[in-house]
Parts: structure tokens; sequence; C-alpha cells
């Protein structure tokens, strides 16, 4: 047996267990969440904090897992710089594309499924104490370094590696990183959890596919990400208590 071979069958466990592991973290989150409030329902609206918590989980796991194969997660962030004239405007070009899937779709959903787009908004954003809001900050700051480095800076070549079909491993792991967001948080209705599964898999498939083809952009889309994500925060301060 070759010692690719070896290599392949070493860190396949690992890559196959990261996919599932954020959604299982923001479920655990949203459990001591529900212990030390009393109910499930009360717990909903921590969910900014449970996804700090599952990031937090995840960057050292990251790096871990990166320094077993003797590589350096922080490489992830490292930038082109002799490639700037051709990433910049492919990247303007991925924004124009990406941002209409990444916002739109919410809203086509939540009008199919709930008949007003606002029904699950208003389910998502529910109000926390202004202290708690305040620490949700660094929901969107940790994320950069967690979500897109784990499903296509690590799954993503390591399950193409060892199936031989990157269109596939792009396509799990595209699923899975749209996947996580059904615990988070996690609403006991199949209307919100299809409606949380669906409205980030058109443009996790398409950040897939950009980051097969020009991994180099990585860096310059986790900011976006984040950028993204820190949308949600004046909404959180707007239903702060």
């Amino acid at each position: 047996m070759s010692t690719a071979t070896v290599h392949v069958k070493t860190i396949t466990p690992a890559a196959w267990l990261m996919l599932p592991a954020r959604l299982v973290l923001f479920a655990m989150a949203q459990g001591f969440a529900a212990l030390e409030l009393g109910s499930w329902e009360a717990s909903i609206a921590w969910w900014p904090l449970g996804a700090t918590f599952g990031n937090l989980a995840t960057i050292p796991l990251l790096v871990w897992l990166f320094r077993a194969e003797g590589k350096s997660y922080g490489a992830l962030f490292t930038l082109d710089r002799t490639r700037l004239g051709f990433d910049l405007p492919l990247l303007t070009g991925v924004l124009l594309v990406g941002l209409p899937l990444a916002l739109f779709p919410s809203v086509w959903l939540g009008i199919w499924l709930f008949g007003d787009p606002q029904i699950p908004l208003d389910l998502l954003v529910q109000p926390l104490p202004f202290w708690a809001v305040l620490l949700a900050v660094s929901f969107p700051l940790t994320i950069i370094f967690a979500e897109l480095p784990a499903y296509f800076g690590y799954c993503m070549p390591r399950l193409a590696m060892a199936t031989g079909r990157p269109g596939l491993a792009t396509g799990i792991s595209a699923f899975f990183l749209a996947a996580q967001h059904v615990t988070l948080p996690l609403i006991l209705d199949g209307r919100f959890m299809l409606w949380r599964l669906l409205m980030f898999l058109p443009f996790a498939l398409f950040l897939g596919i950009v980051l097969r083809r020009r991994r180099a952009l990585l860096p310059w889309l986790v900011i976006v990400h984040g950028l993204l994500d820190a949308a949600t925060l004046p909404a959180l301060f707007r239903h702060a208590t």
C-alpha cells in the first residue's frame, strides 16, 4: 500500500466527521442554554452565542487537524499577493453573483413556506438582554475563522482526494454548510427547519465551486462572510431588552 493511500485513509474519517460537527455543537450549545433557562423555547433566542460557542470549538479543532497532517491552519488565510490583479476582479464578479444568492432565497422561501418572509425572521431574531447582544458581536468575528475554513478549507479538498470526485466533495461540503443552520437555532417546526436548511444552500454551492477552482479567494471570502453575518447585529440590537 502506497504512502499516499495510507495518508488518504488517515485523514478521511476526520473529514467526514467534521461535516456534521458544527451542527452538533450548535445543538449542544442550545441544550446547555435550555438547561440553564428552564425551557427549550427560552433557549432559542440565544443562538448567536451558541454560534460563537461552535466557532470557538471549531477553530482549535481545525488547528489540531491541520497540525496532525504537518500542515498549517493559518496558511488558509495567506494572500497570494502575486495574483491580486487577477483575484480582485474575480472577487468582484463572485460578489455580484454570490450576494443575491446569499440574500434572496430566504425571502423567496419565507413566502413559499410561511406566506410572509417576516414570519421566520421573527422566529430567528428574538429579544435578548443588551449585554448578551453585546457578546453576540463575537459571532461574526469568530465565524470568519471557522465556517468556510471548516467546510471548504478542510473537508472539501480531503473528500475530493478520498473519493476522486471533486464535484461530489463540493456538493457534500456545501450541503453540510447549509444544514448546520438547522440547529442555529433548533426550532422544532418543519417549515422553519426547511427554511434554515435551504436558505443558504445556493450560496454554499456557489462558494464551494468558486473555492474549488480558486482556493486563493478564501481569505477574501471569509471576510465577506463575516460581514454578511454581521448584518444580523442591527436586528439583535433593535430587539434587545
